[in-house]
């Protein structure tokens, strides 16, 4: 199972904040690996709660193909790929495969389209033979924007502990817009409550899932910590 979003996804959402940007690596707080545990598992979360709400999680997207040739990190990338139809240039796609056996996987955007050829603006990983290359769709779009926002949040917090008593505002405003509640339409509550909100993923015929938790705000307003608990939960 490949995340929905990446650590440079996170890296650039707390640019955002008042209290500065931050490139994460062996020797920050969280680490560069830390970071990429967070990230997995927001995405283990959310796969989950996808499937209690009736997507078929393995059909999020609309197209997807493979890499008929190893692919090199670099700008104006040519890929040879099985079949480019559904494909169009200015797409957003996911790369996802592996590197000598580790796991790779970003998001690029297509430049231009020849036949079988698809161009790729700038890719950041080599890949091996088989990569599998998806058209970001709007399911994707939406999930990799809670996944983000979901590992931000958790990312931002773990940088206070132990260092400042005063709770960070952006994780807490991060937080919010993860869960989503009534008043605020977004995040796991439009995924739970809103028919089709991931709009272009597959359904499914299995029972829907309900879940007694519908926002962090009903359940723990004032306590953040709280909140990365219960998200460890699902």
């Amino acid at each position: 199972m490949y995340p929905y979003c990446t650590i440079e996804d996170v890296e650039i959402i707390l640019l955002q904040g008042a209290q500065g940007g931050m490139v994460y690596t062996d020797d920050t707080r969280p680490t560069r690996s830390q970071v990429r545990e967070i990230i997995d598992r927001i995405s283990a979360s959310l796969r989950s709660i996808v499937s209690d709400a009736g997507y078929d999680v393995d059909n999020l997207h609309e197209v997807s193909t493979t890499a008929s040739q190893a692919i090199t990190a670099g700008s104006d990338v040519d890929v040879d790929v099985g079949d480019s139809s559904g494909f169009s240039v200015g797409d957003t796609v996911k790369l996802e495969g592996l590197d000598n056996g580790i796991r790779v996987y970003e998001f690029c955007k297509i430049k231009n389209i020849s036949n079988n050829i698809i161009t790729l603006d700038n890719v950041d990983n080599d890949y091996d033979i088989g990569c599998k290359i998806i058209k970001v769709n709007t399911a994707l779009k939406i999930l990799r924007d809670i996944c983000m926002k979901g590992a931000a949040a958790e990312v931002d917090q773990i940088s206070f502990m132990g260092i400042s008593p005063v709770k960070p505002e952006r994780a807490k405003e991060l937080w919010a817009q993860y869960w989503g509640s009534e008043n605020m339409p977004c995040g796991i509550w439009a995924i739970r409550n809103i028919a089709n909100y991931l709009e272009g993923a597959t359904r499914t015929t299995k029972s829907v899932k309900k879940i007694s938790i519908s926002s962090y705000g009903s359940e723990n307003p004032d306590d953040i910590n709280e909140w990365i608990t219960i998200d460890k939960e699902f």
